[in-house]
């Protein structure tokens, strides 16, 4: 069993591929490229098969247990990919991921996909169960030197030639926002192939990608800035932004929000390992109504839900008409003087 960064997994299969994989965070960038990483290795060695199993009720269980059971003699090679969605708290959740990891067979890639790690699974999965078959991959957003190091495998990964005052504006300007980071680095070479990129390079093009980011919209809804809040998704609309990583974006914040309100005392700075990040969501919580805070909270994840939904189903204008009927309704929830 080991512990490794994202910038490691290419590295560690390259020389071997596991039984087992364990992608722990909520950075949706790093758990997507991680999975498509190992599919992409799986699949050179025979794992054409991929399988997705969300485990959000009891009854997911079976599905994935009827996977196992239903083998034939003409059963190819899987990728089983399991995510999960629920708390894995109570004991019945916890006997049946065991069980998974006890249904050991070579025919079958595990991805399981967890928010993070109870001490309970540590001890009794990753510390007794095929230690030597298991990795456990970080997709939480990188700090400091880890986003130092994911940055740098990005840009021998992409071989581009960058000079350190741009990334470090790069990093400045996206603080913690990995999938745009990802996205530029990933577009660099494409506008700009064969050449030093600066900080001029850099400027230029933070300026055609965005003048804003999802962070800046949402700050601006939880200030109750009505007008900066609305202007920003304009903007977002008239450049034709994806929609979907705004959705993203405030639904994250939403839960947040929800469940530190829930706690008496807000003082688990380890989930916000950002010190500006925490401050800014104590700043948040304090302005909201603690009576009305609940019913339009989850009112808003409903309606972010049906957004999504609609632009999987067809783009259209209304999308747009409704993040801002959101923007509107979230900007009233503010703590009455």
């Amino acid at each position: 069993m080991m512990y490794i960064y994202s910038e490691d997994l290419e590295k560690k299969l390259s020389k071997k591929i596991n039984s087992f994989y364990v992608l722990v965070g909520k950075n949706l960038t790093l758990l997507n490229n991680n999975q498509d990483l190992i599919v992409q290795f799986a699949k050179k060695i025979g794992f054409q098969e991929r399988i997705k199993i969300n485990v959000s009720q009891h009854e997911d269980w079976e599905k994935i247990f009827n996977f196992y059971t239903q083998k034939t003699m003409f059963f190819k090679k899987s990728i089983l990919i399991i995510n999960f969605l629920i708390s894995m708290s109570n004991t019945k959740t916890m006997k049946n991921i065991k069980k998974i990891f006890l249904m050991c067979n070579s025919d079958i890639i595990v991805i399981v996909k967890l928010n993070q790690l109870s001490q309970w699974f540590k001890i009794n999965i990753l510390s007794q169960t095929f230690q030597n078959n298991i990795d456990v991959v970080h997709c939480s957003t990188p700090h400091s030197t880890h986003l130092n190091n994911w940055i740098k495998y990005e840009i021998q990964k992409k071989n581009i030639n960058i000079e350190n005052t741009a990334i470090t504006l790069l990093k400045k300007y996206y603080e913690g926002e990995i999938f745009f980071i990802y996205k530029i680095l990933e577009i660099l070479p494409m506008i700009w192939p064969n050449s030093l990129i600066t900080r001029r390079h850099i400027k230029k093009i933070i300026s055609n990608f965005s003048s804003f980011s999802a962070y800046h919209w949402i700050n601006a809804i939880f200030n109750c800035d009505k007008k900066q809040a609305l202007y920003i998704l304009n903007i977002f609309h008239k450049k034709k932004y994806n929609a979907l990583i705004l959705i993203r974006a405030l639904q994250k914040k939403l839960l947040t929000l929800i469940i530190e309100k829930r706690k008496k005392h807000f003082t688990n700075k380890k989930i916000l390992k950002n010190k500006y990040v925490f401050n800014e969501t104590r700043k948040h919580l304090k302005q909201i109504d603690q009576n009305q805070y609940h019913n339009i909270f989850f009112y808003a994840i409903k309606i972010l839900v049906q957004i999504e939904i609609k632009i999987k189903k067809q783009y259209s204008y209304s999308i747009w008409m409704q993040l801002k009927k959101l923007t509107l309704i979230l900007c009233t929830c503010k703590k009455t003087l």
